[in-house]
């Protein structure tokens, strides 16, 4: 029996962000299935926890992307939310073929599948960007390109897509810090956000459900979340 409840795909859904999107949406009354690559116990643990379904996905790889597109299509008559979540955060060199894949070309050939199921419901998508999409940090030169191209994605694509079919962008700052970056490297950042905190996952968990569920005359825009990172030089 087809199901009466919103559904959504989140793509990294078993971890960080994409978990605090899974259990938000679920806690709203959403049916959700989420992709997760490696994750596989922090995956099973929130399929437990909230009731969504796991599905294991190497979204570096365009042809397995495509074919998991074409198979889920056929097997789901709803879709209501893609919130595109994945992404690979690296320096260059060999990365940079990896993150141009799996932070925008995979992730805008998504939205072109799906968009026939969300139109069915007059759904949304949401990309997850960065604000370095507009504000270049040239050790990680390749990682803001990808999410560059993916920002000009949200225009064009709710354009493409409208009327039925919604496209918005959230630009996070630090929600959850880098395993990498040290004490004094967290302090030296907090001092250039206005707000004087790191944001977390839940914030752009709620501001995901926003978009999804009231946000409805919104399209195209894409939101900062970065405390007033860049109105700081």
């Amino acid at each position: 029996m087809a199901s009466q409840n919103p559904t959504a795909l989140v793509t990294g859904g078993a971890k960080r962000v994409g978990r605090a999107i899974v259990e938000e949406l679920t806690r709203h009354g959403w049916d959700v299935i989420f992709t997760y690559l490696s994750s596989q116990q922090d995956a099973r643990d929130l399929a437990k926890l909230t009731g969504a379904r796991a599905i294991q996905i190497d979204l570096s790889d365009p042809h397995r992307a495509e074919q998991f597109a074409f198979d889920l299509s056929n097997e789901i008559d709803r879709l209501d939310l893609l919130v595109n979540n994945a992404s690979i955060f690296e320096k260059g060199g060999d990365a940079d073929h990896r993150m141009a894949l799996v932070n925008c070309a995979v992730p805008t050939m998504l939205a072109v599948k799906f968009e026939p199921l969300l139109a069915k419901h007059d759904g949304s998508i949401i990309h997850m960007l960065d604000t370095m999409a507009d504000r270049i940090v040239p050790s990680y030169i390749g990682y803001c390109a990808s999410k560059a191209k993916l920002l000009a994605a949200v225009k064009l694509q709710a354009v493409a897509f409208a009327p039925r079919v919604r496209v918005n962008g959230i630009s996070p700052g630090v929600v959850a810090w880098p395993d990498s970056y040290s004490e004094d490297e967290r302090k030296k950042y907090l001092k250039k956000i206005p707000l004087a905190r790191a944001g977390t996952p839940d914030d752009v968990a709620r501001l995901v459900r926003f978009l999804a569920m009231e946000g409805t005359y919104i399209t195209g825009e894409v939101i900062r979340l970065d405390g007033g990172r860049a109105l700081v030089s």
